[in-house]
């Protein structure tokens, strides 16, 4: 996990940084040989020269104890570097699942294309991607409303969809 025992023993959890405090926290995680892991921005608080090393041990035990990870992230980044199957929720709805790949490389729900949009990645090749900033700004309203929470900001929205939440389909079915 990066700590050296000299630099934790005998401190108090408030004598340590938060990314010493998150990788103890994990360590203690993975010492009873869970089958099931929630880590909820779990290298959020960690400075990135340690975020590797954290997500490596977490593709390490995946793949040497089978341990199954729920990762609750806003970093798309990190999530695509770990994660097979992914979620992506918009004010507590699922608006769309699938492969990981399949979600970063082919996004169908303008939500989750904005997203994907805003990971900075550098093409060595063709220069930097231009980042769409995605400007969120949550209300009571979009909570309220009976059909799509993404309605107001959807670059694509149908009337209908202001009335009406679709719910969660296959898209394999639909090709």
């Amino acid at each position: 996990m990066g700590l050296r025992p000299e630099e934790v023993q005998g401190k108090y959890s408030y004598q340590l940084s938060g990314g010493q405090r998150q990788r103890i926290m994990l360590a203690r995680a993975f010492m009873v040989k869970p089958r099931l892991i929630v880590a909820d921005e779990l290298v959020s608080m960690i400075d990135v020269s340690l975020r590797a090393g954290i997500l490596n041990v977490m593709l390490d035990l995946k793949q040497r104890w089978g341990i199954s990870f729920i990762y609750i992230t806003h970093d798309l980044s990190t999530a695509h570097y770990i994660s097979n199957e992914v979620a992506v929720m918009y004010l507590k709805i699922i608006v769309e699942a699938g492969s990981m790949d399949k979600i970063v490389n082919e996004p169908l729900h303008p939500y989750v294309q904005l997203l994907t949009d805003s990971i900075p990645i550098l093409d060595l090749e063709h220069g930097r991607r231009e980042i769409k900033l995605l400007r969120i700004e949550l209300s009571r309203r979009a909570e309220l409303m009976k059909g799509c929470k993404f309605y107001d900001r959807c670059p694509r929205r149908m009337y209908a969809l202001k009335r009406v939440q679709r719910s969660l389909r296959s898209i394999e079915s639909i090709e």
